[in-house]
This record gives structure tokens, C-alpha cells and sequence, in this order.
């Protein structure tokens, strides 16, 4: 999905965007054919950094496909390397050891090679916002899957509370990333986003609600709108430390 934005043009609303369909034989393909150079079934966004670095330096100078002249990237994550305190995460558990060994070296060869990273002790969600609020710029997401996709009205009595979400303490995480696209503001989206009550809030308070677009493959409906506070929350959980790579996309003067 984000090597097929990266191709289209420029896309101004953001409910029209080229990702909010289904892949098509050929990006299947292509998709298997990444993986295959990822070459793991435990990826870590350090993988996926490094294909899209690849990538970027595969296809210099044409101009049909994305390269460093028309695209850059930040890798952004508050931990830098491998956090230990995920060994006993179930979602890492099985493999941890080994993944440990295979990401240090990685994260090594990106140093060395000057890639564009931001490792802040804590990444502002303003900061956030601010990138993807721009149509040239997205977000590839690692979140806990399971609280992005709690439903809006979903209320459970063991819960802790963060930014006004409410999420089970006791689930177990699911590492998953997504393509955040933009922020939209269409009162259908936020419908979706956003619970009655909260809408009908907003309009007596004169409050301006936005949603966030995000494409997750995890889903049969692939394009979800989630509010920024739950966007957030499945960001910020742990287990995700809190990466993100943002990719823009620029028009080159020839």
C-alpha cells in the first residue's frame, strides 16, 4: 500500500485516497517479493526500514518508481536497538533471543550507514500530527492491534485510563503496523470514529472533531478512521516503543 501512494500523484482528499483499495495480482507479488527479502516472519521496523532504504537505492533515477529523489523517510522510536524488557512479552517470547542477535546487527549496519533516525527519549504525538497532516507524508505505525481495534463503545470494568481511552490491562499485545494517511475531517468518518455521544458533545461545544485515515491490513475493511486519543493509546502501548517511520513523497523539478 505505501509503494502504491508513493507512485500515484498527489491525492488532495484525503477519503480519495489510492490506498483505500484492495491489492491488486501484481502488488500481491510484489508483496510476496518483499517478504521474501526481508526474509523473517519476525519482522521488526528495523526491517522494514532497511527494504525501504533498498528500495529507495534500487530504482535511482527513474522516475516512475519512488527513489531518494522523490521520496525521504524519518525513523522515529523512543528506544534505540533492542528493548530487553519485551523478552517476556509473549508477542516476542518465542524468539527473542534470536531476533535480539539479527536486530543489533542490523540496527548497526543503519548507524554506519547514516540513515535518517530519531531516537528522543519521548515523541510528542503533536509532532505526529503535525507530519501526516500533510498530504506528501505518511505513517507506517507499529501499534498494539488490539486496542486500535476495541470499539468505540466498548467500556470493560478492569481497565486502565489513558487520554480518556479506556483498554484492558490484562489483554495480551498484538504487534501490527499500519498506514496512517492523513487526517480527515468528513462528518462521515468521524461517525466512525467517534461515538454519539461524543459528536453530539462536540457540536454543543463548538469543538471541531478530526479522525485519522488508516489503512490496516489486518482487517477485512482495510480503511478504518480511528480518533487521534485511540490512535495514540495502540501506539504508545508496550511492547511497540513507540516507532513509527514517516514517508514523504516530493515533487522533483526537472
Amino acid at each position: 500500500m505505501a509503494l502504491r501512494w508513493l507512485r500515484e500523484s498527489a491525492v488532495d482528499d484525503i477519503s480519495k485516497l489510492p490506498c483505500s483499495s484492495h491489492l491488486s495480482p501484481l502488488e500481491v507479488i510484489e508483496r510476496k517479493m518483499l517478504l521474501q527479502k526481508v526474509n523473517t516472519k519476525s519482522v521488526w521496523t528495523v526491517d522494514l526500514i532497511l527494504l525501504l532504504e533498498n528500495l529507495l537505492l534500487a530504482y535511482r533515477g527513474n522516475d516512475a518508481q519512488p527513489n531518494h529523489e522523490n521520496t525521504t523517510y524519518l525513523f522515529g522510536s523512543e528506544v534505540w536497538g533492542v528493548n530487553s524488557s519485551h523478552s517476556t512479552t509473549g508477542y516476542y517470547q518465542k524468539t527473542f533471543d534470536e531476533d535480539s542477535i539479527r536486530i543489533m546487527k542490523l540496527c548497526q549496519e543503519i548507524t554506519e550507514r547514516n540513515l535518517p533516525i530519531l531516537c528522543p527519549f519521548h515523541l510528542e504525538f503533536e509532532f505526529f500530527l503535525k507530519l501526516i497532516s500533510f498530504n506528501h507524508c505518511i505513517a507506517i505505525v507499529l501499534v498494539d492491534n488490539l486496542i486500535l481495534m476495541k470499539s468505540k463503545n466498548d467500556c470493560n470494568d478492569d481497565v486502565d485510563e489513558r487520554n480518556g481511552e479506556r483498554w484492558d490491562k490484562n489483554e495480551a499485545y498484538v504487534g501490527h503496523y499500519v498506514i496512517v494517511c492523513g487526517i480527515s475531517r468528513d462528518p462521515d468518518h468521524l461517525v466512525e470514529a467517534y461515538t454519539h455521544d461524543e459528536v453530539e458533545a462536540s457540536q454543543d461545544e463548538a469543538t471541531e472533531l478530526t479522525c485519522l485515515v488508516v489503512v490496516n491490513p489486518g482487517i477485512g475493511k482495510r480503511v478504518m478512521y480511528a480518533k487521534p486519543s485511540r490512535l495514540e493509546l495502540a501506539w504508545r502501548a508496550d511492547g511497540t516503543d513507540c516507532d513509527v517511520i514517516f514517508i514523504a513523497k516530493h515533487t522533483t523539478e526537472r
